[in-house]
């Protein structure tokens, strides 16, 4: 039999519990011939509202066989980042790279058990030698509404300069080097700390200065057919052509999708066997 190229480790989006044994996501291929699957998130809500959110492929299997072939996703339930950093390409490219220059483990707003909210983690975006991070301020009061992170932005940049990708304490340079050497700043959401050719972030866009953003991840990812780069924005209505794994419906830890001869994706699990 031959494995997949691939056993990863990621983390899910919300409906968050104390439990933390990992979730499972089994592909069977059935389907007579080699498949390639990819994995991406469904785009979390962002108040107030964003024109443009870059959703993207998170993870790529490839070389499942059919017949004996299976693909294994293990999705740890937490924790789960707040990542920025900038992104090269623009919007309106296929080719798109997103460099995380910071990333920290946040957790999102919930009910205690007396009913009371516990506020969700707030991070505060800055800019340091011309690129944002994350200041390192413990101080600053968890604001998350339920189901949601906070991120406020700084007022040390403008709307140009994150677009162009540069502050205003970073010197000028040659108008041909900012488009070829800068990139738009990006926060978002990510499973991992750190970025690879292997995984990416599953949503990122571009913040304006002085914003305050209630982030809330949503617990529903897709699978789709096809060899997908790592990292690249998912094609328009891919979702429709795609497998949606709900883990708030399903309410499962172990899901297992069928791939049938008749190139059909679905989900089998524990009460639905057909």
């Amino acid at each position: 039999m031959k494995r997949p190229l691939l056993d990863t480790h990621v983390a899910p989006s919300s409906s968050w519990s104390t439990n933390d044994k990992p979730r499972n996501i089994t592909i069977t291929n059935s389907t007579g011939s080699t498949q390639s699957y990819a994995l991406f998130a469904e785009t979390p809500k962002i108040t107030p509202g964003i024109p443009v959110i870059s959703n993207n492929i998170i993870l790529v299997l490839r070389g499942v066989a059919s017949a004996s072939g299976q693909a294994y996703f293990t999705l740890p339930k937490s924790p789960f980042y707040a990542v920025c950093g900038t992104s090269y390409g623009g919007e309106s490219t296929v080719e798109t790279t997103v460099e995380v220059l910071d990333s920290r483990p946040v957790e999102v707003g919930h009910k205690a058990d007396d009913q009371t909210l516990v506020a969700g983690t707030t991070l505060e975006l800055v800019i340091k030698r011309g690129t944002p991070n994350f200041a390192n301020r413990p101080d600053i009061v968890p604001s998350g509404h339920e189901g949601c992170f906070c991120i406020r932005t700084s007022s040390e940049f403008t709307h140009s300069q994150a677009r162009a990708g540069k502050s205003r304490s970073q010197p000028l340079i040659h108008p041909l080097l900012r488009l070829t050497s800068l990139g738009d700043f990006v926060v978002g959401v990510s499973l991992f700390k750190k970025l690879s050719r292997y995984f990416g972030p599953f949503a990122t866009f571009r913040p304006a200065p002085g914003a305050e953003y209630q982030i809330q991840p949503l617990n529903r990812f897709y699978l789709a057919v096809g060899d997908y780069d790592v990292r690249s924005p998912t094609p328009k209505g891919l979702e429709t052509r795609s497998c949606l794994i709900d883990f708030n419906v399903l309410e499962l830890d172990n899901v297992q999708v069928h791939h049938t001869e008749t190139g059909r994706l679905f989900v089998k699990s524990d009460f639905n066997e057909d």
